[in-house]
């Protein structure tokens, strides 16, 4: 049954918790949905009151299970640690509440399947917090990139870069734990990427990757390197680094070579987007325009939505809602999560053996999900 109101309940009030929080108080706010903030739930009891205060939220409890258990909420979002993430997701299909769970779902593709089947199994709306599917430079691109008068794919760079998030502008300490974050950059940060570059180019047919500690921190890796090698015979360098440059906020680099085109973004949200095509000069999308572009491809027409949609991760949250107020089913899924899963495993598997390992060879080319995005 569609709810005429939507209760909402957000386990974990920390770093990511006020992100989200932060956009669901600016959808009741601007009226955008019928939401009501019903429950807030930290192990830190003191954290939760603050969200309460700050968010306006009806109620704040220690004990996640009181969100799950409260009548009052319909929809639940699991912002907590990576390793709480697979239990607490199981409790929501248990006590059937609508589920948005933050990236990444588990520590494995094999935890993060069954975490889908009980999800779906239950007849629940889900989303994972595969963020850069929701922003309007990787949309625009995507949809600029699909093109035929580029000619043939050649090879993509892609550097994704982020001071060391247990400081700075991402203190969040339990990112150095590896039995609370499960492994470092290429499962916290980099799921992302490989997420992004199968969605905007086609599946990937194989992998190879290195990684290392340079921080020392042992089970956290902060530097990977890995080839790829697409179906479409494009070959791609993902790199992603952790550093200590404490000023400079996360932020990743795309340069993409066609047959007769190059192009490059260096925003991780917005753009602008460079472009070169044929015999022609460099020409610039500013981000006024991607917005514009973004905006027209997702038929965005209300001007507070258009407004708060190139907010970083505000409008996936939107998505989420108006899915499970509409009835209708999420995009990205928690089948779009165990994918980005399959890819990080691989990536693993190939820098603990040191070899290649190809998707179409282990029968994972067939999980590549159909997103509708």
């Amino acid at each position: 049954m569609k709810p005429e109101t939507l209760g909402i309940g957000v386990i974990g009030a920390g770093l990511i918790g006020s992100l989200h929080c932060n956009s669901l108080r600016n959808i009741v706010k601007r009226n955008l949905l019928p939401l009501r903030l019903a429950h807030v739930a930290d192990l830190e009891l003191e954290r939760a009151k603050r969200f309460q205060a700050g968010f306006g939220f009806e109620q704040a409890s220690a004990d996640p299970m009181a969100v799950l258990g409260d009548p009052a909420v319909d929809a639940v979002f699991v912002l907590t640690w990576t390793d709480s993430h697979p239990a607490l997701v199981r409790s929501c299909a248990e006590h059937k509440k609508h589920v948005f769970c933050e990236k990444p779902l588990a520590f494995d593709a094999e935890t993060a399947r069954e975490m889908a089947a009980a999800v779906t199994g239950a007849g629940l709306v889900n989303q994972v917090g595969l963020v850069l599917r929701q922003a309007p430079v990787w949309n625009v691109l995507r949809r600029e990139l699909a093109g035929r008068e580029l000619g043939f794919p050649i090879t993509l760079i892609f550097r994704d870069d982020q001071c060391f998030p247990i400081k700075g502008a991402h203190p969040s300490t339990w990112r150095k734990d590896p039995v609370r974050a499960g492994r470092g950059t290429l499962l916290e940060h980099s799921i992302h990427d490989l997420d992004l570059l199968e969605w905007m180019f086609g599946p990937v047919n194989s992998v190879r990757a290195e990684t290392s500690s340079r921080f020392g921190i042992s089970g956290i890796e902060d530097l990977v390197r890995v080839e790829l090698e697409f179906a479409s015979a494009m070959t791609g360098t993902l790199v992603s680094v952790w550093h200590d440059v404490l000023n400079r906020h996360s932020d990743r680099r795309l340069e993409v070579f066609h047959e007769r085109s190059f192009c490059f973004v260096e925003d991780e949200f917005i753009g602008p987007i460079h472009f070169m095509r044929g015999e022609g000069p460099m020409t610039r999308m500013s981000k006024e325009e991607v917005n514009r572009e973004f905006w027209e491809l997702r038929g965005i027409e209300d001007p507070a939505l258009r407004e708060l949609s190139l907010g970083f991760g505000f409008y996936e949250d939107y998505l989420f809602c108006r899915s499970v107020i509409e009835g209708i089913p999420a995009d990205p899924d928690f089948g779009v999560g165990v994918r980005a899963h399959v890819l990080v495993d691989a990536c693993y598997e190939s820098a603990r053996t040191g070899e290649r390992v190809s998707m179409v060879e282990a029968g994972l080319q067939r999980e590549v999900p159909g997103g509708r995005g």
